[in-house]
């Protein structure tokens, strides 16, 4: 990332850990009774680019990061497209044998990763101490996904409607909790891996490089390189204070360096 960029990008999480948001319910909010515990039951925010899912792993309660133009593009070599066509389809289609369109498309892109939407990581807190979640609730008009605990603490996340960040807040909260910045599974020890949150993809099956984090007192910095010299950046800072904690995500993506 370049400096300039990197100014612009500490303006934005300064800024944004600054708002303080007081939403008001609304008779369309979602309201739960505790977090979900998969990711596709979890509490959505977004701006239409930057995305989060909120939702509880295991004893952890979990931020899903995500970008809209996020992808693994690798090019299909083992379909020739060339041949292959909306008419040529719905021939297929008609003539009750579909079974090769299949054979055509679906067998060879099972057969490879990508390409394929990838996911960026995620934010971890571990909850252990918090107690007993009171309830959890997505305030539609304002966008924004409050937890409650019924010792008192509260958390408020938020992704920004225009810059491409997002922010969360403890309150009434003791001393001792910290962000943990969770790269995806690409580089993964297990024998299955870690299967893609958007798809069924194996993310070690894409090869990718391990990517690199560099952590200080209240900064984690990721940077991952993908397929084509295609990489993306996930900076993340955060404050403590008067029994709060404040911190802000941003994700940025560079352009890749070779045509696709």
């Amino acid at each position: 990332m370049k400096p300039s960029s990197l100014f612009v990008l500490l303006f934005l999480i300064l800024t944004a850990c600054s708002k303080n948001i007081i939403p008001d319910p609304g008779p369309h909010d979602l309201v739960f009774i505790d977090l979900a515990s998969s990711w596709d039951e979890a509490v959505p925010l977004g701006n239409g680019m930057l995305g989060a899912l909120v939702w509880k792993k295991d004893n952890k309660l979990r931020i899903s990061l995500d970008r809209a133009d996020l992808w693994d593009l690798s090019p299909m070599t083992n379909i020739d497209f060339s041949e292959l066509t909306y008419d040529w389809v719905f021939r297929q289609w008609e003539n009750y044998t579909y079974e090769i369109v299949q054979e055509k498309l679906d067998i060879p892109y099972n057969e490879r990763p990508a390409p394929t939407k990838i996911p960026a990581g995620a934010l971890e807190f571990n909850i252990d101490n918090l107690g007993k979640i009171e309830y959890a609730r997505l305030y539609v008009d304002d966008a924004v996904c409050e937890v409650k605990w019924e010792t008192g603490t509260v958390l408020k996340i938020f992704i920004d409607a225009t810059e491409q960040s997002g922010w969360f807040r403890f309150e009434n909260l003791s001393p001792g909790l910290t962000p943990v910045l969770v790269p995806p599974a690409y580089n993964s020890n297990e024998t299955t891996g870690e299967k893609n949150i958007q798809s069924e993809t194996n993310l070690t099956a894409l090869d990718y490089d391990e990517g690199s984090i560099e952590k200080s007192n209240n900064r984690i910095t990721y940077n991952q390189e993908g397929w084509g010299g295609f990489e993306y950046t996930i900076d993340l800072k955060w404050e403590t204070g008067r029994n709060q904690l404040t911190g802000c995500w941003s994700r940025r993506e560079m352009q890749y360096t070779e045509s696709i």
